[in-house]
């Protein structure tokens, strides 16, 4: 797929990336460094899928992926947690 295409909205197929350049919907792009940010991620697969701008299998297997972004990040949140708890006890 083109540059060009996929501004003017052509629907990715499975197989196909989608090139670097503006995000699929407007805005600044999210941080997937939060969860919020891995969460508004997902919200624009949804609403790219849901207005016919990306593949749904496309989207779901990117959801796919940033679900389990997500997990690792809340792993991470609790060992810091954890690790932070242990050193108040000793």
């Amino acid at each position: 797929m083109t540059k060009s295409a996929a501004i003017e909205g052509e629907i990715l197929k499975p197989g196909e990336s989608l090139p670097a350049g503006p995000p699929l919907l407007p805005g600044r792009p999210a941080s997937l460094k939060t969860t919020n940010g891995i969460l508004r991620e997902m919200g624009v697969c949804y609403r790219a899928a849901r207005a016919g701008k990306l593949d749904v299998q496309t989207a779901c297997r990117l959801v796919y992926i940033l679900q389990g972004m997500a997990k690792v990040f809340e792993i991470h949140e609790f060992e810091k947690r954890i690790a932070a708890l242990e050193g108040r006890s000793k």
